[in-house]
C-alpha cells in the first residue's frame, strides 16, 4: 500500500510539474525529431505571443515561416506590415525559438498564402495575387517582390498549389474556382458543373493531384482534376467543416466536421463513410477549428474552441491523452500546420501564434521553469 501511495504521489508531482511549466521551453530545447504518434507525448512549446495569424505557410527549406497577420509594429519592420517572415533559430548556444528573426515583407489586404518551390504567393481581398521570389528572401526583403496579377473580382478565400507545381487553385468568395497557370500567369475559371452556386469551407488536393475534395454547406464532394467530373456528393453532419486531408496513399480522406473527426474511404469513384475517430472520454465536445497531419501520416493535431491542442493517433483512430496538453489551457486556434520536415507545429489565432516541438525530456530533464 505504501508503494502504491508513493507511485501515486510521484504521478501527481509529475502532472503538477508539467502543468506548472505549461510546456514552455526557454533553454536547451531543440526540435530533435519529427512529430509522430509514437513521440508526441514529448511535445513541448516554444512559447506563444503576438501577433495573431490569419494564415501561414512554411518554406520547404529553412525552417522559415510566413504569416498573414493584423498590423503589428513591434517586429523589426516598417510600421503596418501585414505579411511577416519568421526565421526559426536553431543555435545550441542560444536555444531554439521563433521571434528573434522577424521581418515585415509587405503591407496590404492579404487573405491567404501559398508556396511553390521558388515563389511565395499571397491572395488579397481584391481578387489579385502578389508574388515574391523565395531565393534569398530573408536577405533581400525589399527586392524580393516580383509582380501582382489580378484574377477576378472577389475575395480570395483559398489558395492551393497543385502537387505538380504547374498551377494554383484560386477560390474566390468560397464558391468560384480558377486555375492559375504558374508559367503563363493566366487564370481560367473552372466549371464544377454543380448547377448552382455553393459555398465551401475546406479544400484539399490528393497527393498525386488527380483529385480535389471540397466540403461545406452540409456536404462533401470529389472532382477529378482533368475533366472536372464530379463524384456523387455525400452529406455531412453539421454545417462547419474545418479541414480536409488525404491520407498518404490517397485511399482515404480525413474530415474535420463540427466537433468530430470523420474517416472516409475512396473506392471506384465513390466516397464511403468509415468511422468517427474516438475522442478521449475526459474531453468534452468542442468545435474543431483547424488541424494538420504529421508528414509520417501517423498523427493528427487539432485546435478548437476549448482552449486545448489535441493529438489523435491515426493508426488507432483515437485521441491520445497528453497531460501537458490537457492542462495547458492554450488559446482558441484558427490555423495549424506542420513544417515540411515535421519538426515544428505552428498554431495561431487572431491574437497569438506559437510553435510546438518534440523535445527529449523526462521528470524535469531539460525543463526550464517559467519565472
Amino acid at each position: 500500500m505504501i508503494r502504491n501511495a508513493i507511485v501515486a504521489l510521484v504521478f501527481l508531482i509529475v502532472i503538477n510539474m508539467i502543468s506548472a511549466q505549461d510546456l514552455l521551453c526557454q533553454h536547451d530545447c531543440f526540435a530533435v525529431e519529427a512529430f509522430s504518434a509514437a513521440n508526441v507525448h514529448r511535445i513541448r512549446s516554444l512559447g506563444v505571443g503576438p501577433p495573431g495569424v490569419h494564415d501561414l505557410a512554411w518554406q520547404q527549406a529553412g525552417p522559415m515561416l510566413f504569416t498573414v497577420t493584423d498590423v503589428f509594429k513591434h517586429c523589426a519592420s516598417p510600421s503596418g506590415s501585414e505579411l511577416l517572415v519568421w526565421k526559426i533559430v536553431e543555435d545550441p548556444t542560444r536555444g531554439s525559438g521563433a521571434g528573434t528573426g522577424c521581418s515585415g515583407l509587405a503591407a496590404g489586404a492579404f487573405t491567404h498564402l501559398a508556396l511553390t518551390s521558388d515563389k511565395l504567393i499571397a491572395g488579397t481581398d481584391a481578387g489579385s495575387l502578389s508574388f515574391w521570389e523565395l531565393k534569398g528572401i530573408w536577405d533581400r526583403l525589399g527586392e524580393a517582390f516580383l509582380y501582382e496579377i489580378p484574377v477576378n473580382d472577389g475575395v480570395i478565400s483559398a489558395l492551393l498549389p497543385h502537387p505538380s507545381q504547374e498551377w494554383l487553385l484560386v477560390v474566390l468568395d468560397s464558391s468560384r474556382l480558377f486555375r492559375f497557370d504558374l508559367e503563363s500567369l493566366r487564370a481560367s475559371e473552372i466549371d464544377l458543373g454543380t448547377g448552382e452556386k455553393r459555398a465551401f469551407q475546406a479544400w484539399a488536393f490528393s497527393d498525386d493531384g488527380l483529385l480535389l475534395a471540397a466540403a461545406g454547406s452540409g456536404s462533401i464532394q470529389i472532382w477529378d482534376t482533368h475533366a472536372w467530373e464530379a463524384w456523387r456528393p455525400r452529406p455531412l453532419s453539421g454545417e462547419s467543416v474545418a479541414g480536409l486531408m488525404f491520407t498518404d496513399d490517397d485511399s482515404q480522406l480525413i474530415v474535420l466536421a463540427e466537433t468530430l473527426i470523420h474517416r472516409w474511404s475512396l473506392t471506384e469513384k465513390d466516397l464511403s463513410f468509415v468511422r468517427v475517430l474516438l475522442p478521449h472520454p475526459s474531453k468534452r465536445p468542442c468545435l474543431i477549428k483547424a488541424g494538420d497531419i504529421s508528414p509520417d501520416g501517423s498523427l493528427l493535431m487539432t485546435i478548437g474552441n476549448c482552449l486545448q491542442t489535441r493529438a489523435w493517433d491515426l493508426d488507432a483512430d483515437e485521441e491520445l491523452f497528453l497531460p501537458q496538453l490537457h492542462y495547458s489551457g492554450h488559446r482558441v486556434g484558427q490555423v495549424a500546420q506542420f513544417s515540411p520536415d515535421g519538426r515544428y507545429l505552428a498554431i495561431g489565432d487572431r491574437y497569438f501564434w506559437g510553435l510546438f516541438i518534440v523535445n527529449e525530456w523526462y521528470l524535469g530533464l531539460r525543463v526550464s521553469w517559467r519565472s
